[in-house]
């Protein structure tokens, strides 16, 4: 009977150590900017790169300035780890946050500020003179190729849940036989 509880003991207690890279959630790896950035021109673009695959829905980026006033943010992009967001900046020197929201591909909410310093004030957009003449757009450039996303360096989850529940079974096999020869 003692080899029995042995047996099981020892199967639940390695349960734990299977389901740690199952249990990994994904976390902002980096920005560009960097969190606590210093910089003397206001950036055109935010990047933020996650250890995992994130979702394109649902997510966004908002950046507010020291005075309060908000930068206007433009559609996300999408590769693999990273999301891009293009930003107009406006506003005065000093420090900035950026707040994002993002989906992880395991439906986890991720979210979170990178805060950085404008050490000069951004530049306001420049309006359009009205009396311009009227000139036809450029035509449109071809679109660039899609990247292929990044693969995930993790290991997938169900080779660990899978080997947890073999472990279990074969744990039970065995007091079962052992019960059977006593008996």
């Amino acid at each position: 009977m003692r080899r029995i509880v042995a047996a099981l003991a020892l199967g639940f207690l390695a349960l734990p150590a299977l389901a740690g890279t199952a249990a990994a959630h994904t976390t902002l790896a980096g920005s560009d900017p960097a969190e606590g950035a210093a910089l003397d021109k206001a950036p055109t673009q935010l990047k933020l790169k996650f250890s995992g695959q994130v979702q394109s829905g649902g997510a966004s980026i908002t950046v507010t300035g020291p005075d309060g006033s908000a930068w206007q943010v433009g559609e996300l992009g999408f590769a693999g780890t990273e999301v891009i967001a293009p930003v107009t900046p406006s506003g005065p020197a000093g420090l900035y946050q950026a707040k994002y929201v993002v989906t992880a591909a395991d439906g986890h909410e991720v979210d979170g500020i990178i805060r950085f310093t404008l050490t000069v004030p951004a530049a306001a957009p420049v309006p359009a003179p009205a009396s311009a003449p009227a000139t036809p757009p450029p035509p449109p450039s071809p679109a660039p190729a899609a990247q292929a996303p990044a693969t995930d360096t993790g290991s997938p989850a169900w080779p660990w849940i899978v080997g947890g529940v073999a472990l279990v079974v074969v744990a039970v096999v065995v007091a079962l036989r052992l019960l059977r020869r006593r008996g």
